[in-house]
């Protein structure tokens, strides 16, 4: 019997055919133009952000999906890890992953939240992308539990909130750990 999960939702396998945008692709930080205020003026709804962020990291950009209503906040450091806090109105939005993924339970400031570490991982996107006929790229993706990409996702009182860090080693200063993603969660105002 299947778990009862509030934010992910299990696919029945782990393949699944994904649509990326092209301009993703093509320039996969060149979607963070906006300022905060910019973004929260297009989602009409105030953005929270990180009281203090982790050592070493710096605020990139925004963006506003439209698709979602959500807000993207990318934030980098020089050793290449990626955080990515995004947040929309909370509805019966779940993130979609792999049947092999591992939900774990967790508590973000007495609320309750889900992370897992894994990724959908897509092989071949430069071959996929030298002869492109749409705006979009349908392209077939596999969970990979072992992806170095970890998830938090919680509900904050009108907000569904979620933080995605990859990258970086997990012997390197910037290396942010499950703890270190819920200490972050718990400091966003």
């Amino acid at each position: 019997a299947q778990r009862w999960l509030q934010f992910f939702l299990p696919k029945t396998s782990d393949q699944t055919t994904v649509q990326i945008p092209i301009s993703e692709i093509s320039d996969p930080t060149g979607r963070f133009t906006l300022s905060v205020a910019e973004a929260e003026a297009l989602a009409d709804f105030t953005a929270q952000v990180p009281a203090e962020l982790p050592i070493g990291f710096s605020f990139s950009g925004a963006a506003y999906d439209a698709e979602r209503g959500a807000i993207v906040l990318n934030y980098m450091n020089p050793s290449g890890g990626v955080l990515r806090i995004i947040q929309s109105r909370a509805d019966e939005e779940y993130q979609q992953i792999g049947a092999s993924a591992e939900v774990e339970m967790v508590s973000v400031g007495g609320l309750s939240g889900e992370y897992l570490r894994g990724a959908w991982v897509i092989p071949e996107v430069e071959s996929a992308f030298e002869a492109p006929a749409h705006d979009t790229l349908p392209l077939q993706a596999t969970w990979n539990p072992a992806a170095n990409s970890q998830m938090l996702r919680w509900q904050s009182g009108e907000l569904l909130l979620e933080i995605i860090f990859a990258g970086g080693n997990e012997s390197e200063p910037g290396y942010l750990a499950k703890e270190d993603l819920i200490a972050l969660a718990e400091r966003m105002h």
